[in-house]
This record gives structure tokens, sequence and C-alpha cells, in this order.
């Protein structure tokens, strides 16, 4: 086998166990868990599609599609949400290769391996980190990044060629992305028609018309894929995911602005040299493509000249690159979206744009031992930091202490029928029963908790026949965590217990013998469901 040849497996191999070790990152929560109780809430419990609110970023294709595929082949919630990570990792890396032949077919195999060792340390980061880049973190906005590699090379060659079949990608292509993630929006679609704008007023003359005109049937295209998506989505999603979005004012923009001063400082924090290591190595490849598009542009008395005519299909991959990141920063930034620690996964597209421009732009002149010289030794680099990963991982849990005590109250005689608890609590604990027990996430004041979840049971109730509220789980009095979920908070909304279970953990348990819990919940339910207008 040829030395290029064995490059490209051997990181091929290595992307695969730095895949295996997100098993040990695969962690059961509200969030996490939402497709798991989706299909649970469909094909087991008899509920209904128009009842359930998604997320922003529902992740239809291709996150949603994988976890139905793999339910029935395998065993349990952690091990799908596993599956669908490795999945993502499998089809991102060969989404990455695809698009770098597609805007320069001359690339190396051993610039092609560089990638994807590159992509296999990006995985092994996010396994010795808490990054938010595969479905494992509960991170629906890779869609995105997929759709948006596979839409611009699409895009790219309608220009070239006039192709239908890559205008019909195209329109399929804006359906999925905008179906998938509201993000696709932000960070491909409105900086593709920027682009598209500003090439339709610059190409002029004769020779430029067939050019005009493909570039406008191109904007045509992205704006039919928009209007069935839109339409689509009234189909796909009965409730809104968000009663609003923040308006741009200095209290959004201002506290967005310090949580990117500060993911931005983290990320450069010594203490994990992996997300060091990752954020060097991304910064230095956007100020790379930076320099060097910079450097090729020249003014002459016709105007501005852009470098790469031999490449148009690099140059308009930086123009994109540019858009892509300038608008994406600003609308995290003014619209105040960027609202959360982990919130850099917003950024994934233009700076994979980054990463896969430099290495084809340094494949354009670096010799070949240059590149033996960095598969070597960043193959041996991250193949010991997935041993190192792998020895010192944490093991993974197969029990739940408060689904444990739950089952011992099942063996003091006590059925457990429903439960109420609050959005983190409960989905985690029912993975660990033996039985899918129904636990309702509310609020402090018995409001059903409606995100990310189905109003099925409540607006529906006969078709959920083995559903009676007859306990609440509620947190260790004193907790002060988010939901503070307590005897003291909670517990002054409910009805006084029959008896009080309290779990090893601290947990309380309400147990009701008779219908007390119940029609307290749905009363509740019920004045909640008039109020949003949620009916039948």
């Amino acid at each position: 086998m040829k030395l290029d040849k064995l490059w490209l497996v051997a990181a091929v191999v290595l992307l695969g166990l730095a895949a295996s070790l997100l098993r040990f990152k695969t962690i059961l929560s509200g969030d996490s868990l939402f497709m798991e109780q989706l299909v649970v809430d469909l094909v087991q419990d008899g509920g209904r599609w128009i009842d359930w609110k998604f997320p922003v970023a529902p992740a239809f294709v291709p996150d949603m599609l994988l976890y139905f595929a793999l339910y029935p082949a395998l065993p349990d919630a952690a091990t799908r949400i596993f599956a669908v990570s490795v999945a993502q990792a499998a089809i991102l890396t060969g989404t990455v290769l695809w698009f770098s032949w597609q805007i320069y077919p001359a690339l190396s195999r051993r610039a092609a391996a560089v990638m994807v060792l590159g992509m296999a340390f990006l995985t092994l980061t996010a396994a010795r980190s808490s990054m938010w880049l595969y479905f494992y973190s509960t991170n629906n906005h890779l869609p995105a990044v997929l759709f948006g590699l596979a839409g611009l090379a699409m895009a790219m060659r309608y220009v070239a060629t006039g192709s239908r079949r890559a205008a019909l990608a195209i329109v399929a292509i804006t359906i999925a992305g905008c179906i998938s993630t509201s993000l696709f929006y932000l960070t491909v679609v409105m900086p593709a028609l920027l682009l598209l704008a500003c090439s339709w007023l610059m190409l002029r003359g004769a020779a430029m018309a067939q050019a005009r005109r493909r570039v406008l049937l191109l904007a045509g295209c992205i704006v039919i894929g928009l209007i069935a998506a839109d339409l689509l989505l009234k189909v796909l999603v009965h409730y809104k995911p968000l009663g609003g979005i923040d308006n741009i004012a200095p209290g959004p923009a201002g506290r967005a602005m310090t949580l990117f001063v500060a993911a931005t400082l983290a990320a450069f924090d010594l203490a994990n040299p992996y997300t060091f290591s990752l954020a060097v190595l991304l910064a230095a490849s956007l100020l790379f493509v930076l320099f060097h598009f910079a450097r090729s542009v020249t003014a002459d008395a016709t105007g501005l000249r852009a470098g790469f005519q031999d490449s148009p299909r690099i140059a308009v991959t930086g123009a994109m690159l540019g858009a892509s990141l300038l608008l994406t920063l600003l609308g995290a930034l003014l619209a105040g979206r960027f609202g959360d620690e982990y919130a850099y996964r917003y950024f994934t597209f233009p700076l994979l744009l980054a990463a896969v421009l430099a290495i084809v732009l340094l494949d354009r002149g670096v010799p070949r031992f240059v590149w033996d010289a960095v598969l070597l030794a960043g193959g041996a680099l991250t193949l010991a930091g997935c041993l190192n990963t792998a020895r010192t991982a944490t093991p993974i849990a197969t029990t739940n202490p408060i689904a444990d005590c739950l089952m011992d109250v099942e063996r003091q005689n006590f059925t457990l029928r429903g439960g109420i608890s609050d959005y983190w609590t409960g989905p985690q604990v029912r993975q660990f029963m033996p039985k899918k027990l129904h636990i309702l996430d509310t609020y402090n004041d018995l409001v059903p908790h409606f995100w990310v979840t189905t109003i099925g049971p409540l607006l529906r109730p006969e078709r959920y026949p083995q559903i009676k509220y007859n306990f609440a789980l509620l947190r260790p009095r004193g907790d002060t965590s988010g939901f503070n979920y307590t005897a003291e908070t909670t517990g002054k909304n409910l009805p006084q217990p029959s008896r009080v279970h309290v779990c090893q953990t601290g947990n309380e348990v309400w147990l009701y013998d008779g219908n007390e819990l119940d029609d307290a919940v749905r009363k509740v339910a019920a004045r909640y469901m008039q109020e949003k207008g949620i009916h039948r």
C-alpha cells in the first residue's frame, strides 16, 4: 500500500477510536432524551405527533431519521444517543472530504488524511471537554454544517454548469437545513443570498449575461426552498418552540458579548490542553486564510480584483467564509442569541470552512514531506490522547439511585402509575426504570413545563389510560439548583401526601393513595391549556 493511502487509513482508524470515546460523555438528561421520549410516546404510548413541542433546532435530518432507524436495533437510550453521535462524526468527516474535493479536485491524499486527522482530534476534544458538538451533547445544530457544505458545493456546481440536478439539490438542501435548525438561516442562507446579490451587481457586460442569469436562478432556488421549508414546518411543528425573539437592545447584546468573551477566554485556557490546542489551530487557520485572501486582492484601473483565477471555487468559498462569519457573529451578539458558555457551536460552519480552506491552500504549495511530518506528529499525539482518555474515563452508569428509590417504593406494594418532577430529573430517572413510567415535568406551581415534550397525556387522557398521577418526585430539602423543586417550594402547592418516602440521595417521594394529586395536576393543566389556547 502506498504511503499516502496508509496515512488516510490510519487517520480513519484514529477517527473511529476518538468517536468511540464519546460513549463516556453520553449523559442522560431532559434535553438529550428528547428523541427517546418522542419515539416511546409515538410507538409505545399511542401518542400523537401534533401534541409535541419541538426545540428551535429539531434536527429532523439527519439526527431524527438516524434515531428512528436505530431505535429497534439498539437496547437503550444511551446506546442510541452514542450511535447517532458516531454516525454524525462519520457523516461530517465524509462531507468535509467530499466538499474539499469539490472546491479543489487536485487535493492530495495526504491533505485528505490531514483533514480526517483533524476531525479525529476535534472528536477527541469533544470527548475530553464540555464542548457541544455532536448529538450526545444535545447540540442539534450540526445539520447547519452538513447542509451548509453540501449547499455551497451544489451552488458552485450550478453556476458553473447550469445543471438541473444541482438546482433540485439546492432546493432539497435548503428545505432540509431550514426545517432542521434555525441556525441554517443565519449561518448559511443569509450569507449566500448576500453574496449572490453582490455577484449579480458586479457581473456586468454581455459576456457575463449567462452567469448573471444563473446567479439569479440560484437565488430563486434558495427562495423556493425557503418557502417550501416554511410550509413543511407548519405541518411538522404544531407548537412554536419559543414565544418570541430577543430584540436588538443593549441588555441582551451586552450579556451576549460578556458570554462571548468568557467563552473565548475559556477556549484558550491552558487548563484543558485539548480545547486550547483546538482553539489555537482554528484561530491560526482563520488568520492564515484571511491573510492569504487579503494578500491576493489587487487594485487596478478597473477596480478591485481577487486572486485565485485558476480556482474560482476557492475564492467563492473564501467569500462565503467571510460573509458567514460576519453575519453569524453579528446575529449571535446583537440579537443576544449567544446565550450560554457553549454558544461557540453556532460558529461551527465558518470555523470548519476556515480549517478546510487552510489545508487546501497549503496543499497547493506544501511538499509531501511536510504533510508526512504533520501526520506523524499529529497522529501520535491524537493516539496518545485517545489511549489516555480510555484509561482514565469514568465508568458508564448502569443504575440511578433515584430510580432505585422508586423501585423500592414499588417493592413496598405501592404501584406507581404516574408522577411529577422537574424537567431535568424526571426524564433521566425514567430511563433506568424497568417499566417506562410516565413522569410529567412541571414548575413549582404544578404548571406543565411544556418544553421539548408532549402535551398529549393532559390534552388526550383517553389515549393514556394507564396514567394516574399518584406520586411527586422532589429534590432534597435545601436544594438551591435552578429548578429548586423541593418540599419547601413545590410542596406548598401539593396536596397533603398519604406518606413520604425519603431516598438515600435525600430526594423525597410524596405518595398518594387517592386521586388528590391527579385532580390537582389536571386542574392546573386545564387552566394552563385554556390560557395558552391549547385544544384538541
